[in-house]
């Protein structure tokens, strides 16, 4: 009998301590399970760890059936991300998911975002904080098959799952066409130089230059034709243009190729294409190939860019390019040979170069003559008198005289009043549509902007029709006139409710809002001046407080808790005998609440109890807190 006692006892122990453990709720909070909850208001201490030999759940699809667990495939164009793990500062003891990153659907071969992701991470001293970085992930591309991402830190892990999507080929597009488009009459499509973008179902688009196939591979008919581009299962097309097969050697022709370049492949600005010594070799559709060193086209053929210019030489329907060289001319001197056509100015005036002409000499071409590309200096007249003017070209310099007469403000002129005319007392003045101009003595006409120009006023503090408004600049002043009308408050309003809470009896304070006023014009502005009427709070639940300022009215709803007053014991927990390093059982404890209200009602949660471990002996203290109140009752715990 007592074997069979003994071992009862021993199953019990073990049974207990398991019903105890806490569960991981999806989002990462512990929470307590219902043997936990049994006694009022027991809450459970952080930092108890899994039963050992504790199993974790197998993983499931989207179906709830067991997902099957596939190895990684490899991705597809992908950079593989490069994940660096900090080292924490001091020892991990466990890490969980806090919050999941916003993404967990990837296409196959995606890199793992991790946006969102934040890891609750616990320190064996007993600290615990959330982090949104510095932890390491793997995999770190989503590969197909792929249910779940193990994140690391600190030597500890734990694992979020994703949905991995098979992406497939949406469509192809031509990029580049290929390098030849023309051809003869059963001649082979040549697909050198094709490029097709292969895009797909996740957006991702690929530059695909072989693997893909063409049809047809010929065209019997002369004119225009499409050859079908496949990849992937999917078609895109371009087209051809096969030439009418006509008569002579001509029709024949494949490609041509400068296979010699000319002699002479280096130029100075201005001089004629010389093509003495240039080869080019024919090739034909039957195989065969010929050269010629006449006959042929080029293009340009007066070269008057500096630099590395490109010359397309054209025989039949055919063409191809080579480069030469173009160097500038060293300039010996210049000279002007016409002057400009204006030479009389006002102050204030920009040069006017229209007429001018320059002869240039040069070491090795000839001389020519140009109306640009100098420089003149100054461009902006600003001295009266006579005024030197230096040309300057090739570093070569030149120079010539303009007449320059003082120009004076004659007067300045509003060319378009502002858009708004009409204002409350307290605006500010709004210059859009506001064009004024400046006219001089030489006739010139200068736009100003409300930057350039002095207003005033530009902030209305009386009321008035007509007011006007000065416009200055250089001296002289133009008005232009608005209406300007009273502002007066329109209505009161809360702009920010009370963020505390409160109790029965508590009294709101005309600092615990804001209360603000808005005028006719739209202006909100916060006043301090209101009056609070029932600002105490007789009741819980809403209360109702009304708010003045002047002949303004407004209103504030603020709900009360009934405040507890006291705390009691009303029954000791079933079990108040212990054993030295046992922990406190309240099963069986009675806890009441006394409010301000005058109700009296049994606590069923939100107890503190201290200390919750029993580890000295003899009579012990438990202290009961609820919402700022304490009660205690005592317990006896022995050595053994």
């Amino acid at each position: 009998m007592k074997r069979l006692l003994c071992a009862i006892l021993i199953l019990s122990m073990l049974i207990i301590p398991a019903a105890c453990q806490r569960t991981q709720s999806p989002d990462g909070d512990k929470s307590a399970t219902e043997a936990d909850t049994v006694a009022p208001g027991w809450i459970p201490g952080d930092g108890e760890e899994k039963n050992p030999g504790e199993e974790e759940a197998a993983p499931v699809d989207e179906n709830g059936e067991p997902a099957e667990e596939q190895e990684d495939a490899p991705a597809r164009d992908i950079e593989i991300p490069t994940v660096t793990e900090a080292v924490p500062d001091k020892e991990v003891k466990s890490i969980s998911i806090k919050t999941e990153p916003k993404n967990t659907v990837y296409y196959a071969g995606s890199p793992i975002d991790t946006t969102g992701l934040t890891v609750n991470v616990k320190f064996k001293d007993g600290t615990e904080k959330a982090i949104a970085g510095g932890f390491g992930y793997s995999p770190t591309v989503a590969y197909e098959g792929t249910k779940k991402i193990t994140v690391s830190y600190g030597g500890k892990t734990d694992t979020f799952s994703i949905k991995v999507i098979n992406d497939a080929l949406k469509r192809i597009s031509i990029k580049s066409a290929p390098d030849r488009t023309t051809y003869a009459p059963k001649e082979k499509i040549n697909t050198a130089g094709l490029v097709i973008n292969a895009e797909y179902e996740s957006g991702t688009v690929r530059a695909v230059s072989s693997g893909f196939t063409v049809s047809p591979d010929s065209f019997s008919s002369a004119g225009k034709h499409n050859v079908n581009v496949s990849y992937g299962g999917k078609t895109a097309t371009f087209p051809v243009t096969v030439q009418s097969g006509g008569s002579g050697r001509n029709s024949m022709l494949s490609t041509i190729r400068v296979t010699q370049k000319p002699k002479r492949t280096v130029y100075y600005l201005n001089e004629k294409l010389d093509t003495k010594g240039m080869v080019v070799t024919l090739n034909y559709t039957d195989g065969s190939s010929e050269e010629i060193t006449e006959g042929f086209k080029c293009t340009p053929v007066n070269l008057t860019e500096t630099g590395v210019q490109k010359i397309v030489v054209t025989y039949g329907n055919k063409s191809t390019a080579f480069n030469v060289t173009v160097k500038d001319d060293t300039v010996k001197g210049i000279e002007i040979k016409k002057g400009p056509k204006k030479v009389n100015y006002y102050q204030g005036d920009v040069l006017d170069t229209e007429g001018l002409e320059l002869t240039v000499d040069y070491e090795n071409g000839p001389s020519k003559t140009i109306t640009s590309g100098f420089a003149c200096a100054p461009t902006n007249l600003t001295e009266p008198g006579l005024q030197t003017i230096t040309l300057t070209y090739a570093g070569k310099k030149k120079t010539f005289t303009v007449r320059v007469k003082e120009d004076t403000l004659e007067s300045i002129e509003i060319v378009t009043g502002p858009a708004k005319r009409n204002y409350y007392v307290g605006d500010t003045l709004d210059t859009k549509g506001l064009v004024v101009r400046a006219v001089y003595l030489s006739g010139r006409a200068v736009a100003l902007t409300a930057n350039d120009v002095i207003i005033t006023p530009t902030k209305f503090t009386v009321e008035g029709t007509g007011m006007p408004v000065a416009v200055s600049y250089g001296g002289k002043t133009v008005h232009f006139g608005v209406n300007v009308k009273a502002n007066p408050i329109k209505e009161i309003f809360v702009q920010q409710q009370p963020k505390k809470q409160y109790y029965v009896g508590d009294t709101v304070a005309k600092d615990d809002i804001v209360v603000c006023a808005k005028r006719e014009n739209g202006i909100i502005e916060t006043i301090t001046g209101f009056t609070l009427h029932n600002a105490k709070l007789e009741k819980a639940g809403q209360n109702y407080i009304e708010i003045t300022y002047g002949d303004y009215k407004t209103y504030l709803f603020v709900n009360a808790e009934d405040a507890v007053t006291e705390i009691y014991i009303e029954r000791n927990p079933n079990k108040t005998d212990y054993k030295k390093g046992e922990k406190l059982d309240t099963a069986g404890l009675v806890v009441k609440a006394k409010y301000a209200g005058g109700k009296t009602e049994t606590v069923t949660d939100g107890c503190y109890f201290s200390p919750r471990e029993l580890n000295g002996t003899g009579q012990q203290k438990i202290t009961v807190v609820y919402k700022g109140m304490t009660a205690y009752f005592y317990v006896s715990v022995s050595a053994e």
